[in-house]
């Protein structure tokens, strides 16, 4: 499959991006809590709906994207997993039961964010949880995740990178971030099995990729029709058997449900519910691609 030019998605993406330290500031500035109010009302969630907890997140919470919750509904989501990869439950279970044990996701990750006023006291993993379980289910030999930020979604993957080599599956991640300081998570004895790029994805992601296949394909960065597409299809050149699609965004655009359209197999949602947490989080698009032949 040819991937087509995506230089102009990037440039484009660039143009509308204001520069690193306006968003910084801007980020700084939102945690002051000056538009969370607003924030709650375009989710459809007023203040009034839940007084405390709408008044602890707009006072307290530090987070104004990519949310950190526990999940209410571990067991059901364990359940769909289980169904895409023709698992018993109780074994996915068990692997998101491991990120509940896992040291680097629990007190390893505490201790480095203690004194970091601008994050929580504690990040559960939310909907990557879900990525976890994957690449514990596949044991992919190469994971690809554009879309960073503070590398919370990369250390989970990471965690569950080396529990399979402790099994004798060996892998590693790339990642792709336009912010050269992103990742910041992850912690420098994880670092062997990951390569972080910066760079726009289809700028920097082709020559690592090149003479690679991948397992697992997480699409986490900009949601809109024509990055996706352009990400997806460039996963889809370089396809393993399987290959293991995965929208962060929940279903955003239409490209994943095309990409499965094509190849005769369809997508899954997953739908994390979160305990107690003001904004209602992106549903999970799962998809299993199957003997892609990449050219």
């Amino acid at each position: 499959m040819s991937v087509p030019s995506t230089r102009p998605v990037a440039l484009d993406y660039a143009r509308r991006m204001p520069p690193r330290g306006v968003l910084a500031a801007l980020r700084r500035l939102n945690q002051l809590r000056f538009t969370k109010y607003g924030n709650l009302r375009a989710a459809g969630r007023p203040l009034l709906a839940d007084r405390m907890l709408g008044l602890r997140h707009v006072l307290f919470d530090p987070e104004i994207e990519s949310y950190t919750y526990d999940l209410a509904n571990e067991a059901e989501l364990a359940e769909q997993l289980a169904e895409i990869f023709s698992l018993p439950t109780s074994q996915v279970i068990g692997y998101i039961e491991e990120t509940h044990r896992e040291p680097e996701l629990n007190r390893e990750l505490q201790r480095r964010i203690r004194w970091r006023l601008a994050t929580k006291r504690r990040l559960p993993l939310g909907n990557r949880a879900l990525w976890y379980a994957i690449v514990r289910i596949v044991k992919p030999r190469l994971v690809v995740e554009t879309g960073v930020l503070s590398g919370l979604g990369s250390l989970a993957l990471l965690c569950a990178l080396e529990r399979n080599a402790g099994e004798g599956h060996e892998g590693r991640l790339i990642s792709a971030d336009s912010d050269p300081t992103a990742g910041w998570l992850v912690p420098a004895r994880l670092q062997t099995r990951w390569s972080k790029l910066a760079g726009f994805s289809t700028d920097v992601l082709p020559a690592a990729l090149d003479g690679q296949t991948i397992g697992v394909f997480i699409q986490d960065s900009l949601h809109t029709p024509e990055n996706q597409e352009a990400e997806f299809s460039l996963a889809m050149a370089h396809a393993g058997d399987p290959l293991v699609l995965v929208d962060g965004g929940g279903g955003q655009t239409p490209a994943l449900e095309d990409i499965c359209r094509a190849h005769g197999t369809e997508r899954r949602i997953l739908q994390p519910r979160p305990v107690r947490h003001i904004y209602p989080p992106s549903a999970t698009e799962v998809a299993v691609i199957r003997a892609v032949s990449a050219s």
